[in-house]
């Protein structure tokens, strides 16, 4: 893994961190309009994530962390961590595309590529990112946002205030071709702060 991703990752993580420290304020769930949910344009924060794989006999269980920066219309970076902030995986999603720029895992693991780049595409279907397929359809349904696609749903609920509008603190996502789960816990969430374009970059 390139130093520049690792020292990228670290200045990211150090900042939503130290948010982190601190609980947002609870907020309504923001309206839907033209198609999307909130009118923000950059979102970062750090992500407490658990992922459950089924399948073909094999059930397994992992619980992560990491940090994670979006850019509308169509980016974002997911950094997940270990024990001493090792670097687990570091995923660049851009216009549709998944890049992954580093990973320890074991490539037959519960990180393997495949997974990873599931992993994105749910992530940008909850985000409502570019490109957005034609059957990907956001909706308000009580307290929660809906995002749904043919192969995944996804459910933004329990939102907070974050500067310049509300976000999600807890995130379910059901990945039927994928046949996983995953639940996203976020904390220190920033709307609409300047992110570092080098943050994007391959």
């Amino acid at each position: 893994m390139r130093a520049g991703a690792l020292l990228l990752g670290a200045a990211l993580w150090s900042s939503v961190g130290c948010r982190a420290q601190a609980r947002l304020p609870a907020a309504a769930a923001p309206e839907v309009a033209g198609g999307t949910w909130g009118s923000w344009r950059t979102l970062a924060a750090e992500h407490k994530v658990v992922v459950t794989t089924t399948g073909e006999g094999n059930h397994q269980r992992r619980a992560l962390r990491g940090v994670i920066a979006v850019e509308r219309p169509g980016s974002f970076r997911l950094r997940a961590l270990g024990p001493a902030g090792i670097t687990l995986f570091d995923v660049l999603y851009r216009d549709g595309r998944t890049q992954i720029l580093g990973r320890l895992a074991d490539a037959a693991g519960p990180d393997s590529p495949a997974l990873l780049s599931a992993v994105a595409a749910d992530l940008a279907a909850a985000y409502d990112l570019a490109p957005r397929p034609p059957e990907r359809t956001v909706s308000l349904r009580g307290a929660e946002v809906v995002v749904e696609e043919p192969e995944r749903t996804v459910r933004l609920r329990a939102f907070a205030k974050a500067g310049h509008g509300p976000a999600p603190s807890r995130m379910s996502i059901v990945d039927r071709a994928g046949r996983f789960a995953v639940e996203v816990e976020a904390e220190g969430t920033v709307l609409d702060e300047a992110l570092d374009p080098a943050l994007f970059a391959p």
